[in-house]
């Protein structure tokens, strides 16, 4: 074990005699570390500065009766959206005015849901399934 040592100890004085091993060697040992912080840092919470991205979403959604009750899907996922923080939604009140807004880059991007949506969601209980609308634009 003591021969071990004197090899260790060794090294580290020629290491200290020679300003560029010395540099090379403090690199290795910091380079590593400072990437590994960066990196763990930037995946901490990825949600925290997202709220200033602009997500415009609008539904097209016209809603159906079924039995006797009213249901609208598209304005249920607007409501929820609206209590959600996490990303800057902006809910527009008009198809030209959502697509123009991504065009122009005033939005991120922007979610429409399709006229029929809430009768597809309800009609996948039935055997004519349709797949609910939803496009995304970006």
């Amino acid at each position: 074990m003591s021969t071990i040592l004197r090899i260790f100890i060794k090294d580290l004085r020629g290491i200290c005699r020679n300003i560029f091993a010395l540099i090379i060697a403090i690199g290795l040992c910091i380079i590593p570390s400072l990437y590994a912080w960066f990196n763990i840092y930037s995946n901490w919470d990825p949600y925290a500065n997202t709220a200033s991205i602009k997500i415009a979403v609008y539904s097209e959604d016209t809603g159906f009766d079924m039995d006797g009750e009213y249901q609208n899907m598209g304005n249920s996922i607007i409501d929820n959206l609206k209590e959600n923080d996490k990303l800057g939604w902006t809910f527009t009140k008009d198809m030209e005015s959502t697509i123009d807004g991504v065009k122009s880059g005033k939005y991120y991007a922007a979610i429409v849901i399709g006229d029929n949506f809430s009768r597809s969601m309800i009609n996948f209980l039935n055997d004519n399934m349709e797949t609910p609308s939803v496009t995304y634009y970006e």
